[in-house]
């Protein structure tokens, strides 16, 4: 398995340690669980699995789907922790859902109201997002000022000189550069780009594209 991303190697889970990490995954759980409540209490809890730089080989998918399988079928196994622990779709964890809360005559709970500001913990709040780096923020609106002129420039020109000798030809080649500026454009305007979250060198590195 490969180094994680906080320089940690990851750890087979095994006969030996699955007693260890299995309790200790169950009382992370149990803690995600007291985050879903209200007067429809179930104890149905939805865990999702993986992130952005995830399952991206199936070397990886088998060994986290046999770490995993193995800490369920443990936890599954002691009576006495009272789990059922398993993989599931979305539809799954809803329909478990509308079986233990008689949904045919409750109604699931709804939050309203503005969500902002995302803090991930804390007072750790994510604000600067919005104000931070103002020159690219700037730049990211002039640029797609530019490409929607050109892009709408080279439409016309088209439909003017449709029989000009090799129109194709430099209608490829421009068409091209079009492409690749909508690209950069939408590489830069990326969650991490514009809103100046990234580290500095991957901001620049947008800018300079």
């Amino acid at each position: 398995m490969n180094l994680s991303p906080w320089g940690i190697n990851p750890v087979e889970t095994t006969p030996k340690n699955v007693e260890e990490r299995a309790f200790l995954l169950l009382d992370q759980y149990q803690k995600k669980s007291l985050l879903y409540g209200g007067p429809n209490n179930h104890n149905v809890v939805l865990i999702p699995l993986g992130d952005d730089f995830r399952w991206q080989d199936m070397t990886e998918a088998n060994d986290q789907f046999n770490n995993y399988q193995l800490l369920m079928d443990y936890m599954n196994s002691r009576e006495d922790w009272n789990v059922n622990a398993r993989f599931g779709t979305l539809s799954d964890y809803f329909e478990v859902l509308r079986v233990q809360s008689d949904a045919k005559n409750r109604k699931f709970e709804t939050l309203s109201g503005d969500f902002f500001t995302y803090a991930d913990r804390q007072d750790h709040y994510w604000s600067g997002y919005y104000t931070s780096r103002v020159f690219y923020k700037r730049l990211d609106r002039i640029v797609e000022y530019y490409l929607r002129n050109a892009e709408i420039a080279f439409s016309l020109s088209n439909l003017i000189e449709m029989d000009r000798e090799n129109k194709f030809e430099q209608a490829n080649s421009l068409f091209k550069d079009l492409l690749v500026a909508r690209r950069n454009l939408a590489l830069f305007q990326h969650h991490d780009g514009i809103t100046g979250t990234s580290k500095a060198d991957v901001v620049f590195d947008y800018a300079n594209k």
